[in-house]
């Protein structure tokens, strides 16, 4: 016999030799001085300043709804008065204190009459709003609209630019009433000034043209009533004047979550990182939300870390294939062993090859007892088999468990006796092969009924089936499932050809106390049940042929039946039995 050779050291020399240089080189990247600069730069261009951005305009703009809705809450429950005009003044005046990015604010009743509080001014003026024809529309629509409107920014003709937001109000006697407040977009432009750094700006854009908001300085943009917010185009040389450019670059490093968006631009002389997402909660147009970062001072470290990715990537190619090469012989072994004891555990024990031999020792002898347990499986799965179609599963199984002794056992069961009608005729109808076909498939239909009631069958009686429930396993409601069973049988007979043979038969239920065991010779034994109830379940199986009936049921099973609708035959004698018998069948079973 060669000598084998051991997977142990085998294993500790390969792949303690493979983790020293993994090890050494993560060690060596990590010592590396670039790596707090690549972190740096990672959180520089993360999502989280976006987001961050996100809360903070959320924290500038929806305030104005939610003032706005209170207000109109008050008006609907009949809390303010709009027909008061110092109640009402007095609450218009009150909403700007506590938002002051807004402009001013007005009520404006269902004839365009308006009641305006300005911020700037401290005035209250009443005018008439019919030409503004942004109005109507929300007055003359049928549905009910309960969330403000924000509406396209206007230039006034004092300079100012605005955003007006809308709120219908539905008053308590029917009549509609809007509140109208606007934010200042140069408060908006104030308010992202405070984000801003030397490398970082912060914009707003209303589409994907026109500047709404930065945080940098602009140059004086020609705007009026018909534009009153600048084109980015005329930014220049801000880089924000080409963010749309075709030259951009999608950003592969940048990680950002679902709806951010990043891209890259080189422009005069520099690179520049976008990021950027939709905000959709404050206008028809979507709000492009974004910073633009500069890579100057990270120009060194992006170096850095593509030459660290560079040589990383290097070291992993080698390590891979260093590992392909030293484990691909180990490996095929080890798939071989799984996949024959994955063949093992799907019970394809014919399927199963010998395994190969190997010149490593452990190898070997796993392949050799694999082999051994192998061939064991497929003797014991044939003498199983052979054992289960022989006799019942559930006493297979006791049997195995009790090594083959079987003790008797006495218990109230439910007999079922079912019997094949006009066995003799289809015997002659039909050649030797073609009744034993049939026979098999009437058995086999009546096995899966049974079975699914958890019945035992016990004996094949020529066309006939002996079966018994509640024994070998308890079942408290016995006298149920056999009828179940009984009535699931009548379903298929009727409704199915058996070997293209249409086939009747008759049923007989019996409850009462068995004896339950092995029978016969001490090397040739049958498991059966004894006992009156046997015998009168047979015999209301032959009585079905006086009465005409498909089932009949014994008193003694019916008493145990709660929910059937049985109709009585009647009393009747029965051979061997001096008090009559009182027997049933089912109603509602197929003729």
């Amino acid at each position: 016999m060669s000598k084998k050779i051991p997977i142990t050291p085998l294993l500790n020399i390969g792949f303690g030799l493979l983790l020293i240089i993994a090890v050494c080189t993560v060690l060596m990247i990590g010592i590396n001085a670039t790596r707090d600069n690549t972190s740096r730069l990672m959180s520089r261009l993360s999502g989280q300043a976006l987001t961050t951005l996100h809360v903070q305009i959320d924290d500038f703009m929806q305030p104005i709804n939610n003032q706005l809705n209170y207000i109109a809450s008050l008006i609907e429950e009949g809390k303010l008065d709009v027909y008061d005009q110092q109640a009402l003044k007095a609450a218009l005046g009150g909403s700007l204190s506590s938002s002051t990015q807004t402009y001013g604010i007005a009520y404006i009743d269902d004839q365009y009459q308006a009641l305006v509080v300005e911020r700037d001014n401290a005035t209250t003026i009443s005018r008439n709003w019919k030409k503004y024809r942004r109005l109507e529309p929300l007055f003359s629509s049928p549905n009910k609209v309960s969330t403000p409107v924000w509406s396209d920014p206007i230039y006034t003709r004092s300079g100012n630019r605005l955003i007006p937001v809308m709120r219908m109000v539905y008053l308590p006697d029917g009549r509609k009433g809007m509140l109208n407040t606007a934010i200042d977009i140069d408060k908006l432009n104030n308010y992202l000034g405070k984000f801003n750094t030397q490398y970082i700006s912060y914009f707003m854009l209303l589409g994907r043209q026109k500047l709404l908001a930065a945080s940098f300085p602009t140059p004086e943009l020609e705007v009026n009533s018909e534009n009153p917010l600048g084109d980015i185009s005329d930014l220049a040389p801000h880089p924000i004047s080409r963010i749309w450019s075709p030259l951009a670059e999608p950003n592969r490093m940048i990680k950002l979550s679902e709806g951010q968006h990043s891209h890259n631009l080189r422009y005069a002389g520099q690179e520049w990182i976008y990021i950027y997402s939709e905000i959709r909660d404050y206008a028809e147009v979507p709000i492009i939300l974004g910073i633009s970062i500069s890579t100057q001072q990270l120009r060194e470290e992006k170096n850095t870390l593509y030459f660290q990715i560079v040589f990383s990537i290097l070291l992993l190619i080698l390590f891979i294939c260093l590992s392909w090469l030293f484990t691909r012989r180990i490996g095929s072994r080890f798939s071989e062993i799984a996949h024959s004891f994955e063949a093992i555990k799907d019970a394809h024990l014919d399927q199963v090859e010998p395994m190969r031999g190997s010149p490593v020792r452990e190898f070997d002898q796993v392949a050799n007892a694999f082999n051994r347990m192998t061939k064991g499986l497929k003797q014991t799965e044939q003498m199983r088999n052979l054992f289960g179609q022989l006799v019942p599963p559930d006493i297979a199984r006791k049997m195995l468990t009790q090594q083959g002794k079987l003790e008797p056992q006495q218990e109230n069961a439910t007999i079922f006796f079912i019997d094949m009608e006009g066995f003799t005729a289809l015997s002659e109808r039909l050649s030797a092969p073609q009744l034993l076909k049939t026979l098999n498939a009437f058995f086999s239909m009546i096995s899966e009924e049974l079975e699914a009631e958890g019945g035992i069958i016990t004996q094949f009686q020529g066309d006939a089936v002996l079966a018994i429930f509640n024994i070998p396993n308890p079942q408290p409601d016995h006298a149920q499932r056999a009828v179940n069973a009984a009535r699931r049988v009548l379903s298929r007979i009727s409704s199915e050809q058996f070997n293209q043979q249409t086939l009747r038969c008759r049923i007989g239920i019996n409850s009462g106390e068995v004896i339950a065991g092995n029978v016969g010779a001490p090397n040739r034994q049958n498991y059966t049940v004894h006992g009156d109830a046997v015998n009168l379940a047979s015999r209301l199986e032959n009585l079905n042929k006086e009465y005409g009936t498909r089932i009949l049921i014994a008193e003694s099973t019916v008493r145990q039946l709660s929910n059937e609708t049985t109709r009585e035959i009647g009393k009747v004698a029965i051979r061997g039995k001096q008090k009559e018998v009182r027997v049933f069948t089912l109603e509602d079973i197929p003729s």
